[in-house]
């Protein structure tokens, strides 16, 4: 019998053996020099991103405590690596429950797990100073508290109001994350206390309001989380953007999943059935009819949650092969 924390511990050791291999003693892009800057002046950035600063922050310090000659920028990516880890250990543990805690399952949990890890922007940013790596660790363990034996509702809306007050591309997420909930705990009380979770864990966003260095009011930080330097989060594109929306949707597929993982989800989705896949695309809308202001980060987020539409497909193809 396969243990789900087996699971999670054997994506969790590969994704810490890579943060090993793969850190760097120097920025990795604009974003991650930017991040760094901000934690060595202990200034606030724009937009404040609260949780990935606070978060990274005690892991450099963390870090340096063990080995205090460590370079920020290694002592960061070292910590969004682990952040990284324990989030695709989250993920291959979810996709273990949800394809039905067999060796079917362990073989969609080993995609999913690797994907996170090794996507080409859920990997690459999630050693870096972008908010990806606390996203995951939020949402992946929102969906892991939603789908164990005993689903926490609260701890899984509590964790999800979180990543929604870390970056608000998350609430395009919501839908999807609601069916999830709704099908792997469909009690009476499991929306209410969600709700109650979600609630209070959205107050997060107001945590620049206590942060000397940010210096903002209550309407000040509800307004830095929803605009940016450009206007809003993301705004309404015409039809000259849905055809470059489509192309971004696709890169941002493939590099999640890759070329066969993309297929996978192709196929995982037409098992699935339009109408429980419905959720889980208006993300890929987004993307596809607006404009998000980072990118970056939505293109992670959509290439994650697409990981999930592949799992029926990928525990059919062992089944088949085995």
């Amino acid at each position: 019998m396969i243990r789900p924390r087996a699971v999670f511990f054997i994506i969790f050791a590969l994704g810490v053996a890579s943060t090993a291999a793969f850190h760097s003693s120097g920025a990795l892009d604009v974003r991650d020099a930017i991040t760094a800057a901000t934690l060595e002046t202990g200034t606030a950035g724009s937009p404040p991103l609260p949780l990935t600063s606070r978060g990274l922050g005690l892991g450099v310090d963390l870090v340096r405590l063990v080995w205090s000659k460590t370079g920020l920028f290694r002592a960061m990516h070292l910590t969004g690596g682990l952040l990284l880890s324990v989030a695709a250990g989250l993920s291959a543990l979810v996709a273990f429950r949800v394809a039905g805690r067999s060796v079917a399952g362990l073989a969609a949990a080993l995609f999913v797990g690797l994907a996170t890890l090794f996507g080409g922007d859920s990997g690459r940013l999630g050693l870096s100073g972008s908010p990806v790596s606390v996203l995951f660790v939020l949402l992946a363990g929102a969906a892991a508290a939603w789908t164990a034996k005993a689903p926490r509702a609260f701890t899984g809306g509590l964790l999800l109001g979180a990543a929604a007050a870390e970056h608000p591309f998350v609430l395009f997420l919501l839908p999807g994350f609601v069916a999830l909930g709704r099908s792997q705990a469909p009690a009476a009380g499991f929306v209410p206390r969600a709700s109650i979770g979600f609630g209070l864990g959205l107050l997060a966003l107001f945590l620049p309001v206590w942060d000397s260095a940010a210096k903002l009011g209550p309407m000040e930080s509800l307004f830095a989380w929803a605009a940016s330097d450009d206007g809003s989060f993301w705004r309404f594109g015409g039809p000259r953007r849905w055809t470059g929306g489509a192309l971004e949707l696709g890169l941002a597929i493939g590099k999640g999943a890759g070329v066969v993982g993309a297929l996978l989800c192709l196929g995982g989705a037409v098992r699935t059935g339009f109408r429980r896949m419905a959720p889980w695309l208006v993300p890929a809308g987004a993307l596809v009819l607006g404009q998000p202001a980072d990118t970056g980060t939505a293109s992670a987020l959509i290439g994650w949650s697409f990981l999930f539409l592949a799992i029926p497909a990928v525990a059919e193809v062992y089944r088949r092969l085995g």
